[in-house]
């Protein structure tokens, strides 16, 4: 029996592909799926990571219109955050919430093994700046992370740094000047201080006469002595040629003070100085005044011949010298007792030995305060004679 060509072609189409030809067939499949797979996974997370990154911008824009309406740059700075910050939906983008607050939020992969997604954030200061940063995990997320943050993705230390200094400097010059508004609004009248652009401190001196503000000091006066006369001027004369020194609040800083004559401008006087117009003006006088002082108790303390354990009074600031224990020989002075004891004044227990005894009760006559009774106090020399006092021990 023949078979006919035509009949053979049809057995042939009849039983398809070789074995051969099916595992070249799935071996190429099989390679353009390496190649082409990791790729796809790539893109789709590249495009998970640019969603996340126009949520943040979303944030940056709420957060920047709440400050415009702010009345309290600082409030803001430490308060505020982004209305609608969804963690939920983040979390099915791979990412969760590290910080989230307007002054700083921040966006961490939910998986911290990805290999490709990214941590990055934006920061807003008090005056308003912002600037955005990121840490690429990998090469092939480095121009995402600079298409956020530019130049600041992979932010140095020296740079961060930086910014927070800018950033706390910001802060401070807000608080400043609430402050100053604030003042403005309560009182009006006298003397306070603002911002000062040259010292870029809160230490600028400015001066309003029923609300309005006026070139400096002598002008203010001018104003008061047109309205109330000289009452004022004699009234800071007295206090100045007296010698009296404001009294101090708990702190150690001087409680300004005024009269009605001086509508509301308040003064620091001291020892006879020019009184002073600011808190902290007063304060640096007073601070060395104490030292001063505290080293004037030495000189003392060795024209009376004072030999043994000595502290610097009668203040307990600025630490040196004020509050420092040591030990006197004539002019000589011993940080410790060990060498205090080599010395020519030292006599010990029992007799012999050169020099003086000192005496053997020193706070005989001695009053300590009642602020003594606080164990933060054991060290003041006002409470030396106290138990647990420096001289008690």
């Amino acid at each position: 029996m023949k078979i006919s060509i035509k009949n053979k072609r049809n057995l042939y189409f009849e039983n398809g592909f070789t074995l051969i030809e099916l595992v070249v067939v799935i071996a190429g499949l099989t390679i353009l799926g390496g190649i082409a797979i990791p790729g796809v996974l790539t893109n789709i997370k590249l495009a998970k990571i640019d969603e996340a990154k126009a949520i943040m911008n979303g944030y940056i824009s709420d957060c920047l219109g709440q400050y415009r309406i702010s009345t309290d740059p600082n409030k803001f700075y430490s308060d505020a955050r982004p209305e609608n910050l969804d963690e939920v939906k983040l979390a099915t983008l791979g990412y969760k919430v590290g910080k989230g607050k307007c002054s700083w939020t921040s966006l961490e992969p939910s998986d911290d093994k990805d290999s490709l997604l990214y941590s990055f954030d934006y920061r807003i200061s008090a005056d308003g700046k912002v600037l955005k940063t990121g840490i690429p995990s990998a090469d092939r997320s480095l121009n995402s992370c600079r298409g956020w943050a530019g130049a600041n993705c992979s932010l140095s230390p020296e740079k961060a740094a930086q910014f927070a200094a800018a950033a706390a400097l910001a802060a401070k010059k807000n608080q400043c000047l609430t402050a100053y508004a604030q003042w403005k609004v309560d009182n009006g009248d006298g003397n306070t201080v603002t911002w000062n652009n040259d010292t870029n401190a809160c230490d600028k001196t400015v001066w309003l006469f029923n609300g309005t503000p006026v070139a400096d000091q002598a002008a203010y006066d001018a104003l008061v002595k047109q309205k109330y006369g000289t009452v004022c001027q004699e009234w800071k004369d007295q206090k100045k040629q007296s010698g009296y020194i404001s009294k101090k609040d708990d702190n150690g800083l001087g409680i300004g003070e005024t009269i009605e004559e001086c509508n509301k401008a308040k003064y620091w006087f001291h020892s006879g100085q020019v009184p002073f117009t600011t808190q902290v003006a007063w304060y640096n006088f007073n601070l060395d005044y104490q030292a001063q002082a505290c080293n004037q108790s030495k000189t003392t303390a060795i024209n009376n011949n004072h030999k043994g354990s000595f502290v610097y009074g009668p203040h307990s600031i600025p630490t040196p010298p004020c509050g420092r224990s040591v030990y006197l020989c004539g002019s000589t002075e011993y940080q410790t007792e060990e060498e205090y004891q080599k010395s020519s004044c030292y006599t010990p227990p029992g007799g012999g030995g050169g020099g003086n005894q000192e005496p053997v009760d020193r706070c005989i006559g001695v009053v300590s305060p009642g602020f003594c009774v606080s164990p933060f106090f054991k060290n003041n020399y006002d409470c030396r004679c106290y138990p647990g006092g420096i001289w008690r021990r």
